[in-house]
């Protein structure tokens, strides 16, 4: 192992699988070239760039069938479709939400007519609630991501349904505290029922017998929303809307510390107000307001409240910025607790009244804070759990909130109000330390992007293995996740390190010891490193090895370095008339000709090789070499499918169209293929 060899490198441009490389961070976004505005139009990439082809959506997304990277479209088009959108979906949606509100809201009106009448009665009885949804709100988003949210949310809502007619039942202490686990509503079954054939799986199944046999879209506005969708974020392409998270990639959003900041927005920034809005009707009650009044007073909250909810989000979108406008949220409310705390009791209650209204009414950003959640998600894995934790987060900080005025320090609670002040000054930090946590991040990874050349964007692009908001990319400018962050046990090297496992290149010197290779000679690299102790390396398996690594990924310099210095066995000669860039393609190439080589393939049999992506490109070339003549590919890309026709396969097939089965055995004279390939690596393409 201690012979080497002086490689210049050159690193390879093999046909890409979907990767994802942005990052939206709030308050400082990072888009690359490939998604700046062409023709005046908004967020539609370049069709032209060399990068596009890197983003197709994996093979099961259900939209594939109507990706085309080189699809364009009008804009006034994409806003017709935006307002179909608006009436058939979102205003389903807000109907769906309306109803959930009026079931949980309506308690506060009843406290105004003496239902709880202390103060620690409904401070437990908002415990126990918001525990129970904390308590929930991960399964429920892990359950949704495997059902799909169009089958989900109506279980949960006809759920809701079934206990909320305890809520008939209710006359006392005990009542409450049942109904602050169970909940409540019996129009929300219904909507639920509705809600259960209403809403469609995607944008591109919406046909059924209660939507229509041809759907509310045609094919070009599925076209138009796959294709805007895609090109705005590829990272929702990389999961398909049924398929679940293993434990792996929820272990892994967990650990994902960029996401951590906003956890913790979520637990504070709200607590300077949930005492307000939680004992509101309770408090106008204790200073003096009669039952009626009590009721009527609170409208101006709501619409106050409703007026900074729309204004504030809209505001945000339209200043491009985030967390600095979320700091009104802080600056709003500081005030008027310092007024509550500093006034004397003998105030006149509609003072309180007025202080007490504006605290409720304050800015609310929390569908503002959600957004920020999926933007800097990454990835739909991570956005769906992040967006559950975010929530638990929200709800974590409303049982606090709930907890802080106490029983003994009534009606003016002037104890309390002295940790509301404290705690706004505390957001008021953590909502501009984040800006700045954000804005760090993004000019770095924009630093290093903008840096790379071409070639080594495509390099980049070709070998990441990872996605989302931990892609080697992000390894490189902000990880490490999988290179050595110790030294490893056989290259004794540690980040930081450089990439490119996947490469060719000329010896220019030889060590001592050498006799395979001279200066000047062309060669490719296998770049596992391997021990050649362990038990698997004994078997010959050394990709099994206990200490294995990768050049360009465990040291030894990578396919980016100008020249690296490696063992006589990691490289392999290639014949003068190949060329460096193509004889950088043997390490995937090698995978499907391993594939081919240890199956029962004779000359004469038929292949079904499923998936056109780069390994069953290979697969596909390396059966054309040992002369099958009857190759039958399955994809779904318009894109792939040129590419395995131009690679050479016979029939090209597409699952979503075509009875796979079926027109196997009529591409077979009615004996099925002889093998099959799968190169997708999705459970959809096996069944």
């Amino acid at each position: 192992m201690g012979v080497t060899n002086f490689i210049k490198g050159s690193a390879g441009t093999a046909p890409p699988d979907s990767k994802e490389i942005t990052d939206t961070s709030s308050g400082s976004e990072v888009v690359h070239d490939l998604f700046k505005p062409k023709g005046g139009r908004e967020a539609t990439f370049d069709a032209s760039s060399s990068e596009v082809s890197f983003y197709a959506p994996i093979e099961s997304y259900e939209g594939i069938h109507r990706y085309d990277p080189k699809f364009e479209w009008e804009p006034q088009e994409e806003r017709r479709i935006v307002r179909k959108i608006d009436y058939k979906i979102c205003a389903w949606v807000c109907f769906m939400f309306f109803a959930l509100q009026l079931d949980r809201g309506n308690i506060s009106q009843a406290l105004s007519d003496n239902m709880l009448k202390l103060t620690k009665i409904r401070r437990t009885g908002q415990t126990i609630f918001y525990l129970s949804f904390l308590c929930a709100e991960l399964p429920s988003q892990l359950i949704s991501k495997k059902l799909g949210p169009d089958n989900w949310i109506p279980i949960q809502m006809v759920s809701w349904s079934l206990v909320a007619s305890c809520q008939a039942f209710m006359k006392g202490r005990s009542g409450f505290w049942a109904c602050r686990v169970l909940l409540e509503g019996t129009v929300t079954g219904l909507i639920g029922i509705v809600s259960w054939f209403y809403l469609p799986p995607s944008p591109t199944q919406t046909a059924s017998k209660f939507r229509g046999k041809d759907g509310w879209f045609n094919e070009r506005e599925e076209k138009i929303m796959v294709n805007r969708i895609l090109r705005d974020d590829p990272s929702k392409g990389s999961m398909h809307n049924r398929q679940a998270l293993t434990p792996k990639m929820l272990w892994r959003c967990f650990c994902d510390y960029h996401m951590w900041p906003i956890y913790l927005i979520g637990i504070c920034w709200l607590l300077p107000s949930v005492p307000i809005s939680a004992y509101l009707t309770l408090n106008l009650k204790a200073i003096g307001f009669k039952t009626f009044t009590t009721n009527l007073l609170v409208i101006p909250a709501y619409v106050l409240f409703i007026i900074n909810l729309l204004f504030f989000t809209w505001l945000t979108e339209r200043l491009n910025e985030r967390f600095l406008l979320a700091s009104i949220s802080q600056w709003v409310p500081l005030p008027l607790l310092i007024a509550l705390e500093c006034l004397p009791a003998t105030r006149s209650h509609w003072v309180t009244y007025a202080l007490s209204v504006l605290l409720f009414a304050q800015p609310y950003f929390h569908a503002v804070l959600v957004a920020i959640t999926s933007r800097n998600a990454g990835s739909v894995r991570t956005r769906t759990v992040a967006s559950a934790l975010y929530n638990m987060t929200v709800q974590a900080g409303n049982i606090i909130g709930s907890n802080i005025y106490r029983e003994h320090d009534k009606p003016l609670y002037y104890t309390g109000n002295k940790v509301l002040i404290a705690l706004c000054c505390f957001n008021l930090c953590l909502f501009y330390g984040a800006k700045i946590f954000y804005v760090t991040i993004n000019k770095r990874r924009a630093a290093k992007w903008d840096a790379m050349t071409k070639e080594e964007r495509e390099h980049y692009l070709t070998t990441t293995k990872d996605e989302g908001n931990k892609s080697d990319l992000h390894e490189y400018l902000g990880g490490p996740a999988i290179c050595p962050t110790t030294p490893h046990p056989i290259t004794g090297e540690q980040v930081p390190l450089t990439f490119g496992h996947e490469f060719s290149g000329t010896v220019e010197e030889v060590g001592e010891g050498v006799t395979k290779f001279k200066a000047g000679d062309r060669v490719c690299v296998q770049p596992i490193i391997y021990d050649d102790e362990c038990g698997s390396c004994k078997e010959g398996l050394i990709n099994c090895c206990d200490k294995n690594g990768f050049v360009g990924l465990s040291g030894w310099g990578g396919g980016l370095s100008e020249h690296v210095v490696l063992p006589e066995y990691c490289v392999i000669p290639i014949p003068d008339n190949v060329p460096l860039d193509v004889a950088a393609l043997v390490e995937p190439l090698s995978v499907g000709w391993h594939a081919v080589a240890i199956s029962p393939f004779k000359k004469g049999d038929s292949a079904l090789v499923i998936g056109g992506g780069p390994i069953g490109l290979s697969v596909i070339q390396a059966l054309k070499a040992k002369g099958c003549d009857n190759i039958i590919v399955t994809e779904v890309s318009s894109m792939r499918k040129q590419y395995a026709q131009d690679f050479g396969a016979h029939h090209i097939l597409d699952p979503t169209k075509d009875d796979i089965v079926a027109r196997c055995r009529e591409l077979s004279d009615n004996q099925g293929v002889h093998m099959a390939f799968d190169a997708a690596g999705v459970q959809a393409a096996l069944t």
